[in-house]
């Protein structure tokens, strides 16, 4: 081994032990929480929680190559729980201690089923759904429970010094996690440690005597774990842990959002990408079988994989520290006892601080008003009530908030009217002009989003003050961008479809799915149309404001004359008569040297082969094939019969020939295809420019 590979191996040896020291004092912690805020000895839960830690670090060590350890937010919920369970117990301290465990147990197999359950179902990117508020609240109210909790331990001890040094020593613990410096957090634990035995020293207190004042969390008996606290949850009675069930059902719910908010951010801080889903199953497994001890529920730890910095390619420092836990229990009750409550009781302090300062703090400018007003609920009612009511208050106010934020979200994407928006039909001039003049009367709305109670209200008024004027004949409501709708959403269009009715107003619906009854019934009875596209609704509403839906002919003389003046003879000789029938392909996407056609009976239809989409539709009087002729480029779609069509073909090189032959009739011809195409464009633009307002 090269003396660099030397090197890098010691210090991650050195790095994961610190981290497994820091897991283990944490671990102690949790349990002095867990089982001290019930008034129960901590020395016996230090089996079930060391070991299930272990178990849990291992087995997300080596499937996933990240550090997992038991987790304060979770252990805070568990504690509450266990509070809830014991209340009500008249039973012995061994038959407490079993049902406390059991809760544990429970805590921790449950989620560890979720967990799993939610990765092998792929629900690891659901985390980017979830309300921002709604994440801080559960967080921060966590948060405040180990503060709690810390202090309630550090006040349990008869030294009043003992609150102080806690709180001092918490707030340094927060700051090391804060500032995510390597060995700044193991420095202050050392610290610490050093400090008070050094103190008791120097004024010559023994330990036995800080023991008997209060000071450590021991004394302990000498006597080893026994392995056989590792399952009393099997002999507790279960009907008893139906007053914690509210609370432990949160449990799951507090896992799945801390370990994706972890993966997030060590995905952040180590630029690597993390397989969300597989990170979930690996950690439901470690809890199902750490749970099987009686171990806490835990997951990947944010904290202390920045100490180590393992991989899934590089798994050795999560396993060191996975083992670092397990050795813990080597050294006996009696010396784990030695630790100073200030301490125990700073650690727990200290993660609820952090977690308070994270999301009350640092987020408070990454948040608005009204988000961040959802944490402070969420803090708020946990602190006067129970973690419970705070967690429903918040998930009812970010439910309140989304409601009331969406609802001013206007759903009508465009408003427009029929004399600037068209349907793809080239019409002969005459009837766009009228059009222009008269396509007032065809009002054009086109929605979208999610119509429910809170926008239907909009929707309708919009609608009811767009046809109050008289001028208003026929209104197209465009729903293809529509996902649904509400039952009283529903309800409140098709009163309104009524009303229009009754205002004689025609309703054409296009691009809608199933509606309700009433609308079919208005189908039935005339008032309401329905078409699959807003063009093809477009386009029957232009027809009934030009009362020529069925005029398919126009004298091609008559159009020769417009286009041609005195030389329309000249022109007419020039071309040939050609017909085609019904679905007849006349001009192919993609080819080229095709003639010019003027149309005199019948519809054509302009498609792109690719997707079937009705480009244009053209009627008698129209030029069709001018584009390419101008460009002489492949036609850039197809042009198939509607119906049966009389067409009078010009020949490409005939117009060509006009140029040398009669130049004054082909700059005319040039003019009026220019008109035509212009006009087009204009309408073209006029929408596009009327849509974006």
């Amino acid at each position: 081994m090269s003396p660099a590979n030397h090197h890098l191996s010691v210090r991650i040896l050195a790095d994961s032990i610190s981290a497994g020291l820091v897991g283990a004092v944490r671990s102690l912690s949790l349990a002095a929480l867990v089982f001290g805020g019930v008034g129960l000895s901590e020395a016996r839960a230090f089996g079930p929680i060391l070991i299930g830690a272990g178990i849990l670090g291992l087995v997300i060590a080596l499937m996933s190559g990240l550090v997992g350890t038991p987790q304060s937010n979770a252990a805070a919920v568990v504690g509450v729980a266990a509070g809830l369970v014991t209340a009500g117990s008249t039973g012995s301290a061994d038959q407490q201690f079993a049902l406390v465990v059991a809760t544990m147990a429970v805590a921790s197999i449950g989620t560890g089923l979720v967990l799993y359950l939610a990765g092998a179902f792929k629900l690891g990117r659901l985390i980017r759904f979830l309300p921002y508020p709604v994440v801080g609240g559960f967080l921060a109210a966590t948060g405040w429970l180990l503060l709690a909790g810390g202090w309630r331990l550090a006040r349990a001890s008869d030294a009043g010094w003992i609150a102080g040094a806690a709180l001092v020593f918490g707030i340094a613990i927060a700051v090391a996690a804060q500032l995510e410096t390597r060995w700044l957090q193991p420095a202050v634990v050392g610290f610490a440690l050093l400090t008070f035995f050094g103190v008791l020293a120097a004024v010559g207190i023994s330990v036995d005597e800080a023991g008997a004042s209060g000071w450590l969390i021991g004394p302990f008996a000498a006597d080893p774990v026994a392995f056989s606290d590792l399952f009393a949850w099997l002999s507790a009675d279960f009907s008893q842990l139906a007053p914690a069930a509210p609370v432990l059902f949160t449990v799951p719910a507090v896992a799945v959002l801390s370990l994706l908010l972890n993966a997030s951010a060590i995905e952040v801080g180590e630029r690597v990408d993390l397989p969300f889903d597989f990170e979930l199953k690996a950690a439901g497994v470690g809890n199902v079988v750490g749970g099987i001890v009686g171990g806490l529920p835990g997951w990947q730890s944010l904290t202390l994989q920045r100490l180590v910095k393992s991989s899934r390619t590089n798994k050795v420092g999560a396993v060191v520290v996975a083992l670092v836990s397990l050795s813990a229990l080597a050294v006996g009750p009696r010396v784990i006892g030695y630790l100073p409550v200030f301490v125990v009781a700073g650690v727990v302090a200290g993660l609820g601080l952090d977690l308070l300062y994270e999301w009350m703090v640092a987020s408070r400018n990454n948040v608005t008003a009204t988000d961040y007003s959802i944490v402070l609920i969420v803090v708020v009612v946990t602190a006067a009530v129970g973690f419970v009511s705070g967690v429903v208050v918040g998930v009812l106010a970010a439910i309140g908030l989304f409601i009331f934020q969406y609802s001013k979200i206007d759903v009508v994407q465009a408003a427009l009217s029929g004399d600037s928006y068209r349907s793809n039909v080239d019409r002969p001039f005459t009837d766009s002009e009228r059009l222009t003049e008269t396509g007032e009367a065809i009002a054009i709305f086109r929605i979208h989003g999610f119509v429910f109670f809170g926008t239907a209200n909009r929707l309708i008024s919009e609608l009811r003050e767009r046809i109050a004027p008289e001028v208003v004949r026929y209104l197209v409501v465009d729903g293809r961008r529509i996902t649904g709708f509400d039952g009283s959403a529903l309800h409140a269009f098709e009163r309104f479809l009524e009303t229009a009715a009754e205002t004689g107003v025609t309703t054409v619906l296009t691009g809608f799915g199933q509606l309700g009854a009433k609308v079919a019934a208005a189908e039935a009875a005339g008032t309401v149309f329905r078409f699959h596209t807003l063009d093809e609704g477009l386009e029957w509403a232009e027809d009934q404001i030009l009362s020529n839906d069925d005029s398919l002919f126009s004298s091609v003389e008559t159009q020769l004359e417009e286009m041609a003046g005195p030389w329309a003879s000249e022109v007419l000789a020039m071309m040939e008569r050609t017909e085609f029938g019904a679905g007849e392909t006349i001009i192919a996407q993609g080819s080229v040297g095709h003639p010019l056609l003027v149309i005199e009976y019948g519809r054509v239809r302009v498609v792109l082969e690719s997707t079937g989409t009705r480009i244009r539709t053209m009627r008698p009087g129209a030029i069709v094939g001018e584009m390419a002729y101008y460009t002489r480029q492949p036609a850039n779609a197809s042009v198939v019969a509607e119906t049966e069509v009389v067409a009078y073909a010009l020949a490409v090189s005939k117009l060509d020939d006009l140029l040398a032959t009669n130049p004054r009739l082909a700059a005319e011809l040039h003019r009026r295809m220019a008109r035509a195409l212009s006009r087009r464009v204009t309408e073209t633009n006029t929408a596009l420019r009327k849509a974006m307002e």
